[in-house]
């Protein structure tokens, strides 16, 4: 399940919720992975983008009403298991670059809440630039050793495929190589199972 956020008159797909929709989350008796927006100081320049501000809120309005939130393990158990005991919420986020540990990681800490990050193996430590109409921004993409302290603060790093392919627009094992290369250098860099990916393509 997806939860979509409203914001001026649109709907965003693969963006969450504000806390008044998903205040009965808790009471479905089923786990909802959810996609969050990217958090940018730049946020009036993408649709699909939020302050940190608004994401202050929207993780306090969900704790007040009572929302659990779910580490991957228990969010894969409750999947297999399904049970009111495991219902509850998954936050996933897609932006493994600096603006993640610096706006969204803190809020996460101070809540204590866990959170899976998808990030595309091939650019894991590269600079990237952005363009946005007349602007452009340079991000620097978080490195492997970031990416093992965060699984220190309960932050899971999970699979955005090697290079993010469209996989709709490639033949199958081409595909099929991207994600297993993508799994293989995360289980090798990081020492952990890799049992997650994040799809489809973002447009």
């Amino acid at each position: 399940m997806v939860v979509h956020w409203k914001r001026h008159q649109y709907e965003a797909p693969m963006i969450w919720s504000t806390a008044q929709r998903v205040t009965n989350t808790s009471a479905l008796g089923f786990p909802v992975a959810v996609a969050c927006p990217r958090v940018s100081a730049h946020s009036t320049l993408v649709r699909s983008m939020i302050s940190q501000a608004r994401l202050r809120a929207v993780l306090d309005g969900l704790l007040e009403a009572g929302v659990r939130f779910l580490d991957l393990q228990s969010y894969v158990e409750a999947l297999k298991f399904p049970s009111r005991d495991f219902s509850g919420m998954l936050l996933t986020f897609e932006s493994a670059d600096d603006g993640f540990v610096k706006m969204v990681m803190p809020l996460l800490q101070e809540r204590k809440l866990p959170a899976v990050l998808f990030v595309s193996t091939a650019v894991v430590g590269h600079t990237l630039g952005e363009g946005f109409g007349f602007f452009r921004r340079w991000n620097s993409q978080l490195s492997w050793a970031q990416l093992r302290m965060l699984r220190t603060k309960g932050i899971r790093t999970q699979s955005a495929g090697h290079r993010h392919l469209d996989l709709r627009s490639v033949p199958p094992e081409v595909a099929f190589g991207d994600l297993i290369r993508s799994r293989r250098e995360l289980e090798r860099r990081l020492s952990e199972e890799a049992i997650a990916l994040c799809y489809p393509h973002r447009s």
